[in-house]
């Protein structure tokens, strides 16, 4: 459960009053002692998927949550919020990941989420509404850019090999 900060106004206190009271509505109030974390979600999660996904897709989820997770493992689910999502993506970009492997992560910690809110144990996904980074577009040096032939010069090519 949110707690206001000392000092909080009225209108602060409302407002929290109207979230807590929605959730209670929805049937999704969790009181946060009760909630489960992260890590027993993904672990529940991949209970789930074991029956449904093929053993190499199992391994990449594992695999993961085993290496990539344990800075979120220990946060209450219905305490993940955008912030700590976008937090968790410049902290893994920071340290090398490659965006490649962080679409991946992302995928699974998207599943996760979809899951907790199947689950009714949180009541959205903050990695949907998360900002992702974008498409790096530096330039490849030009010792790695794909060269296309013209037809000139596969034929001479194909000459050498040939004749």
């Amino acid at each position: 459960m949110k707690v206001l900060p000392k000092g909080a106004t009225k209108a602060q206190a409302n407002k929290l009053c109207a979230e807590i009271e929605d959730t209670v509505a929805k049937g999704i109030f969790i009181p946060t002692k009760e909630a489960l974390a992260f890590k027993e979600v993904a672990e529940n999660w991949i209970d789930q998927k074991k029956n449904n996904v093929r053993a190499s897709t199992l391994a990449g989820y594992q695999g993961h949550l085993k290496h990539y997770f344990f800075d979120i493992d220990p946060i209450k689910i219905n305490r993940i919020n955008p912030q700590t999502v976008e937090a968790f993506i410049s902290d893994k970009l920071s340290l090398g990941m490659t965006r490649a492997t962080l679409k991946k992560v992302l995928i699974t910690f998207n599943q996760v989420m979809k899951y907790a809110v199947r689950q009714r144990l949180t009541d959205f996904n903050p990695v949907r509404d998360a900002e992702k980074p974008k498409k790096s577009s530096v330039e490849l040096p030009e010792s790695e850019k794909t060269k296309v032939l013209t037809p000139g010069q596969i034929t001479r090519l194909a000459g050498k090999h040939i004749g």
